[in-house]
C-alpha cells in the first residue's frame, strides 16, 4: 500500500505540459487528458458524497450521481443547506444547483425526468443548443453508418423515454432526418420495424474487423470480394474534425517526435535511407550517427546487423546529413505493424533508397502494382 501511495502521490505531482517550448508544471491537480483524471475524479466524488451527505440535516430518498452531475431529491426549503455542505467540502470544488420548473421537470445528462404525483416519468432530453444536424445522406460514407445514424436516434429515444413518448420521439427523429436529406422510405422502414435481436456471439468473436477509408464505388467492392473470408471491413472517412480546425497544443519539437517514418539523405550522393521508430526521433538519429563513426573506427568492435545506411558508409566513404531539420518525416503511426507496412512502401517507392531487400520482403506483391501506378501518375 505504501508504495502505491508513492507511485500515486509522484504521478499527481509530477504533471508536466510543452507549450510554445517551454516546460509547465501542474500545479494542483490532473491536467486534461491525463488517463488518471477520470479515476481520481470518481474517488475524489465518491469523498465528497459521503462526507456532504453526513453532514446534511436530513435524509436524501433518492441519490443519483454520473461522475460529478448528481440527481438527488430534498425538502423544498433545504435547497440553500444542500449547497452550502457541498460547497463547504473544498474551497476549490464550487457546485451549482438547480431546481425542478413549476412544471415538475428536471433534466439529468439527457433525460427529463416528469414528476406526476407520485411517480417520476421520463422522455429523450434535448439542449436548447441542439441543431438536428447529423451526418446528411448525400455525403460520401457508406451506407451503413447512414443506417446506424437512424437506429442510434431511435434507440436513444426509446430507451430514454417512457412508453407514452415513443410515438412523439420518433415523430421528431423523422423530421430531424429528413431535414437531413433521408428519403422518407429508409427512415420509416428503419424507425418502424421491430427491432429484431440477432445472436452472433460466437461468429463476431471469430472475426476479425479492418477499417478502411471510404471511397464510393471502390469500397463496396472490395467488401464484397473478401465477403466469403471470415473478416469484416468497417469503412472511415479521412475527412474529420481535426482536419477542419487549427491544432489548439502546441507543435511538438521535431527531435521530440516518436512513432515516426523518416528518410535521411547522403550528403554525397543521391541515395537516401528510410527508417521508422516508435522512440524520440533524437534517439534514433543518434544511433544512426554512432554506428557511422563507428563503422569507419579500425578501433570499434564491429556490429554483426549493421543498417543499410552504416553500411553505404562504410563501402562509399559519404557521411549522411543527420541535422535534424534536414530529415524528412513521411508518416505518423502508432501501430508497429501500420508503421512497418508504411516504412515498406515507401522504401518500395523510393528509386534511391539504399535500404535491403530484405527490408521490403514482408511487403506482399498485391501493393507492388499500386505503387508503380502512382509512380508513373507522378511521373
Amino acid at each position: 500500500m505504501q508504495e502505491f501511495l508513492q507511485l500515486f502521490n509522484f504521478c499527481v505531482e509530477n504533471s508536466f505540459f510543452i507549450f510554445n517550448n517551454k516546460y509547465y508544471k501542474q500545479i494542483f491537480g490532473l491536467g486534461m487528458g491525463n488517463c488518471l483524471a477520470p479515476v481520481v475524479a470518481d474517488i475524489v466524488m465518491v469523498e465528497i458524497q459521503k462526507i456532504a451527505l453526513g453532514r446534511l440535516s436530513f435524509c436524501t430518498p433518492i441519490f443519483k450521481r454520473y461522475v460529478d452531475d448528481i440527481c438527488t431529491s430534498i425538502p423544498a426549503d433545504k435547497a440553500d443547506e444542500t449547497i452550502t455542505v457541498f460547497n463547504s467540502v473544498h474551497s476549490r470544488l464550487k457546485f451549482t444547483i438547480e431546481i425542478e420548473s413549476q412544471e415538475g421537470t428536471l433534466p439529468f445528462l439527457d433525460v427529463l425526468l416528469i414528476r406526476r404525483s407520485n411517480e417520476i416519468k421520463y422522455n429523450w432530453y434535448r439542449k436548447p443548443t441542439f441543431s438536428g444536424r447529423v451526418l446528411n445522406f448525400n455525403s460520401k460514407h457508406t451506407i451503413t453508418q447512414k443506417i446506424n445514424i437512424v437506429n442510434n436516434l431511435k434507440n436513444r429515444a426509446l430507451k430514454l423515454s417512457s412508453p407514452e413518448f415513443h410515438q412523439d420521439n420518433l415523430n421528431q427523429i423523422k423530421s430531424i432526418l429528413q431535414k437531413n436529406d433521408y428519403p422518407t422510405k429508409i427512415i420509416e422502414e428503419i424507425i418502424y420495424r421491430r427491432n429484431r435481436e440477432r445472436i452472433q456471439d460466437e461468429i463476431i468473436e471469430n472475426k476479425k474487423f479492418y477499417a478502411l477509408t471510404y471511397v464510393e464505388g471502390l469500397s463496396e467492392q472490395i467488401k464484397r470480394i473478401i465477403s466469403s473470408l471470415d473478416v469484416d471491413i468497417a469503412f472511415r472517412s479521412d475527412n474529420t474534425n481535426r482536419k477542419l480546425f487549427s491544432r489548439l497544443k502546441s507543435t511538438t519539437q521535431k527531435e521530440l517526435l516518436s512513432n515516426v517514418i523518416y528518410k535521411i539523405c547522403c550528403r554525397d550522393c543521391q541515395s537516401t535511407y528510410i527508417g521508422q521508430t516508435g522512440r524520440y526521433l533524437k534517439d534514433r538519429i543518434s544511433e544512426h550517427k554512432r554506428d557511422s563513426l563507428n563503422i569507419l573506427n579500425p578501433l570499434k568492435k564491429k556490429k554483426e546487423n549493421n543498417t543499410a545506411l552504416a553500411e553505404h558508409v562504410s563501402n562509399s566513404l559519404h557521411s549522411f546529413d543527420f541535422n535534424i531539420d534536414s530529415i524528412k518525416i513521411l508518416g505518423h503511426q502508432k501501430i508497429l505493424k501500420k508503421r512497418l507496412l508504411h516504412e515498406m512502401i515507401s522504401i518500395k517507392q523510393d528509386e534511391k533508397s539504399i535500404n535491403r531487400r530484405t527490408d521490403i520482403e514482408g511487403l506482399n506483391t498485391a501493393y507492388y502494382y499500386l505503387i508503380n501506378k502512382i509512380k508513373r501518375k507522378i511521373t
